[in-house]
């Protein structure tokens, strides 16, 4: 997103910031076909979440390993 683009804001937007001691982990559910980013609350300052992806968000977890990738190689 650039500093242009409207940043979206609703009463429970909620921004962490994740560091390289962040507890994160990855599940997978056969039934749904959903994928898990699990950063459990208790070890991270009770601070937790789960997003759940499906296969339909393909592209744009591609699009943020994009933007990562630059700053990870550098």
């Amino acid at each position: 997103m650039s500093n242009t683009e409207p940043k979206l804001k609703t009463s429970i937007d909620t921004t962490y910031l994740l560091t390289e001691q962040t507890w994160l982990y990855v599940i997978s559910s056969s039934e749904d076909g959903t994928t898990h980013l699990v950063c459990p609350g208790a070890p991270n300052g009770s601070n937790g979440f789960v997003i759940c992806f499906k296969p339909c968000h393909l592209s744009i977890l591609e699009a943020l390993i994009t933007q990562l990738q630059p700053t990870h190689n550098s």
